[in-house]
């Protein structure tokens, strides 16, 4: 009986080892990474970081639609204020979080329609800069 219990906590053991340090299915790129990433359309769950202008988000009754830019990208239309080959469309199924600013960073989780060009999201995700903003250690 002792044997069957040691046996049966060594096998519990080993499997939350293996199930902690799988793979969560879930894809992380910079959208940089992911517009030169050929595996990017892999249909999997994917967490895009970029910048966009929450100023020209499109709103709809069913959708909001936005441009996702990357650092470059997002640096060079705050200059020119012209769309760029470093950004995605990105059409978002949910709500804009109310932190967002300009020149913030964002989560964009979704899966990619490559043929398109466009990322379908379900949720977004950014910093509340006052929260994060630099102070002066008091």
């Amino acid at each position: 009986m002792r044997k069957l219990l040691l046996f049966a906590g060594v096998a519990l053991f080993i499997g939350l080892l293996v199930y902690t340090t799988a793979d969560s299915g879930v894809d992380h790129y910079e959208l940089e990474t992911f517009l030169r990433n050929k595996a990017s359309c892999s249909g999997r769950e994917t967490v895009l970081y970029g910048y966009m202008d929450p100023l020209s988000a499109e709103k709809n009754t069913s959708r909001i639609k936005f441009r996702l830019y990357s650092e470059d990208g997002w640096r060079q239309y705050a200059k020119t204020g012209k769309e760029n080959e470093a950004s995605i469309m990105v059409h978002l199924q949910g709500f804009l979080p109310d932190t967002m600013g300009l020149d913030q960073k964002i989560a964009v989780y979704g899966r990619s329609d490559c043929p398109s060009r466009v990322f379908s999201a379900h949720k977004v995700l950014a910093r509340c800069s006052s929260k994060y903003s630099e102070g002066d250690g008091e």
